[in-house]
């Protein structure tokens, strides 16, 4: 890389979209880059999530690598996600997609 060099965030990866059945994991990852280091903000439906949430992991690597993830997804978790990544050169964001789906227990007997 280039050094001295500064510019706004920009995303080397975006946000996929999830289906899945409740009780399921899901990890939604993305790869944000940008000089000076940007600031990183997760939000669900527009409400951020807390990095201390007991229901959410939020984890950054040095690569720039930035995933969410909950081990045990609820019906609630469905919903719009989005991250947000700033520095003082700019601002950028994008959204993933979670559905989560009921768990039928079995044919139900009307």
């Amino acid at each position: 890389g280039s050094s001295g060099s500064s510019g706004a965030p920009f995303f080397e990866m975006k946000l996929k979209h999830y289906k899945i059945f409740e009780g399921m994991p899901v990890t939604f990852t993305c790869r944000v880059a940008g000089n000076p280091k940007p600031k990183i903000y997760w939000f669900k439906d527009g409400k951020q999530i807390s990095p201390k949430s007991d229901h959410y992991t939020i984890q950054r690597d040095l690569d720039g690598t930035c995933s969410l993830h909950t081990t045990a997804s609820t019906l609630d978790d469905d919903g719009n996600y989005t991250i947000m990544a700033a520095n003082p050169q700019g601002r950028i964001s994008c959204t993933g997609r979670l559905m989560v789906q009921a768990v039928n227990s079995g044919p139900s007997s009307g």
